[in-house]
């Protein structure tokens, strides 16, 4: 009889964990519609801030609707990801997906603005850009704070780690990165007059103003300049 259960107890175990490796290979290789929160954590966070670490599962558009930066490359790209060699200097690659389909790519280093969309079927993630670029990447795997990108370089697929905390603005014009909140930063193709100039300066001012609200409103213990111009 004991032998009986032991059976019992022990064959559907290895028949789910048999289920979980075909359920993991089917996620990399299918269309994706939602993330799940493998846990969930109890977190104080201010009201403005959605926070889907407190999700159970969170639709596909809601969890690609953070800030994400760079975290990982594979080595032998690593300068030509990470290392601006005309400035010589580290850069750090960011993106910033908004739930209007809006995106902002490198706010921290040659920056550029546009707009984005997602192939479910083919796991592509399209950006375009208002420079009249654009970038594809196959999302090779997606959890809720971390992404892996393929990304062609050369004749290389290469995977590319992107990280994030989970959290965002629930007003994305309150999210520094958005998009209208850093045309101040371009530059401009013609002198300005004063107007303008004040009008810049104005824009600068709100720029910083929803950086420092927005790291307050993260909680963030440090917060980093890093890339950031000034007026």
């Amino acid at each position: 009889m004991k032998k009986y259960l032991l059976i019992c107890f022990v064959v559907p175990l290895i028949l789910t964990a048999c289920d979980n490796k075909r359920t993991r290979h089917r996620k990399q290789t299918a269309k994706i519609d939602s993330v799940t929160v493998s846990a969930l954590e109890d977190i104080e966070i201010d009201s403005s801030i959605l926070s889907l670490k407190s999700m159970r599962s969170a639709p596909l558009q809601q969890t690609l609707c953070q800030l994400w930066k760079m975290d990982d490359v594979t080595q032998k790209y690593w300068n030509y990801l990470l290392w601006d060699s005309t400035e010589d200097k580290r850069k750090y690659p960011e993106l910033a997906l908004y739930n209007d389909f809006s995106a902002t790519e490198n706010a921290r280093c040659k920056m550029r603005i546009g707009k984005w969309k997602i192939n479910k079927e083919k796991r592509e993630l399209s950006l375009n850009f208002s420079d009249g670029t654009n970038e594809k990447y196959f999302i090779k795997e997606i959890l809720l704070q971390e992404m892996v990108f393929t990304e062609k370089i050369n004749d290389d697929d290469v995977d590319v780690t992107f990280i994030s905390d989970g959290l965002a603005q629930k007003k994305p014009e309150d999210d520094p990165f958005y998009p209208s909140n850093n045309l101040w930063r371009i530059k401009p193709m013609q002198p300005e007059t004063e107007e303008q100039i004040i009008s810049r300066l104005k824009r600068c001012v709100h720029f910083y103003s929803l950086f420092f609200q927005d790291n307050h409103r993260r909680g963030s213990k440090e917060i980093s300049f890093t890339g950031l111009p000034n007026c």
